[in-house]
C-alpha cells in the first residue's frame, strides 16, 4: 500500500489554500480575507490538499470529532482526557494516507491578530493529540495555520510587510521553538516534538498606503521514536 504524502509538503499546500481563499474572497466581495467566514479557509485548504495528493494516497475529513479521530489513529488512552485536548470538539481537517488511518490534523483561524490564547489553545490541542496513546498513535504531525494582515505602521516597523515579518516570524519562531509558551507541558513537548513555521507575506496597495497580509503555518511533528 502506498505510503501517501510527505509531511514536509503539507505546510506549503496549506499556505496555498489560504492564498486561494484570499483571491476568491477578494473576487467575490472586493474585501480582504479577514471579513470572510473561517469556513472558507477550511474548504480552500481541503481543496488544495485534494488537488495535490492523488485519491489513492489520501483520505480527508472536514470537522471530524476529536475522539473518533484519536480512536481511528490508535491514540486513545485510559484516564481523563487533558483539558487542552478539548476532546469533545472537532478538528478542522484530518488527513490520512490511503489506508484511511489519520496521520495529520489541521486547525485554522481567520483572522488571527495576536499571539495569545486563541493561538496557543490550538497548538496545545495539536501537541496533546500527537502524544495521545504513547507509542500506539499513528498521528505524526499537526498544523495550525491562519490569515493575518497589517496596515502601514506609523512607528517601529518600516512597512506593513516588515511588521508582519517581525511579529509572526522573527519574534514568534524562536519563542515557539523554545517551548517556554507551553508552561507545565514544556518539557514533555520538548522531549517528543519539534516545531517549525512557514509564512508568506504579500503587499497590496490600499488607497495611498501599502498594506500587507500573510498566510502563516505552524507545523508540529512527532520526533522519531527510539528503536
Amino acid at each position: 500500500m502506498s505510503k501517501g504524502f510527505s509531511s514536509a509538503q503539507l505546510s506549503g499546500w496549506v499556505l496555498d489554500g489560504i492564498e486561494a481563499a484570499f483571491d476568491d474572497w477578494l473576487d467575490m466581495s472586493g474585501e480582504w480575507l479577514k471579513t470572510a467566514p473561517e469556513y472558507l479557509l477550511t474548504v480552500k485548504v481541503a481543496q488544495q490538499l485534494v488537488a495535490a495528493i492523488p485519491a489513492s494516497k489520501r483520505t480527508l475529513l472536514m470537522e471530524p470529532q476529536v475522539t473518533g479521530v484519536l480512536a481511528d489513529a490508535g491514540g486513545v488512552q485510559r484516564g481523563p482526557k487533558a483539558s487542552r485536548l478539548r476532546s469533545g470538539g472537532r478538528y478542522d481537517i484530518v488527513l490520512g494516507h490511503g489506508s484511511g488511518i489519520p496521520r495529520a490534523v489541521i486547525e485554522l483561524k481567520n483572522p488571527l491578530w495576536a499571539r495569545g490564547v486563541m493561538a496557543y489553545a490550538d497548538l496545545h490541542r495539536i501537541c496533546h493529540s500527537l502524544l495521545q496513546g504513547k507509542a500506539k498513535t499513528q498521528l505524526y504531525t499537526g498544523l495550525f495555520a491562519f490569515y493575518t494582515s497589517s496596515a502601514q505602521p506609523s512607528a517601529k516597523d518600516g512597512s506593513a510587510k516588515a511588521r508582519l515579518q517581525r511579529k509572526w516570524v522573527d519574534e514568534w519562531l524562536p519563542q515557539l521553538q523554545s517551548w517556554d509558551w507551553a508552561g507545565e507541558d514544556a518539557n514533555r513537548y520538548r522531549d517528543h516534538l519539534k516545531i517549525g513555521l512557514a509564512a508568506r507575506i504579500h503587499e497590496r496597495d490600499f488607497g495611498k498606503q501599502t498594506h500587507a497580509w500573510a498566510a502563516v503555518c505552524v507545523q508540529i511533528t512527532r520526533k522519531p521514536r527510539p528503536r
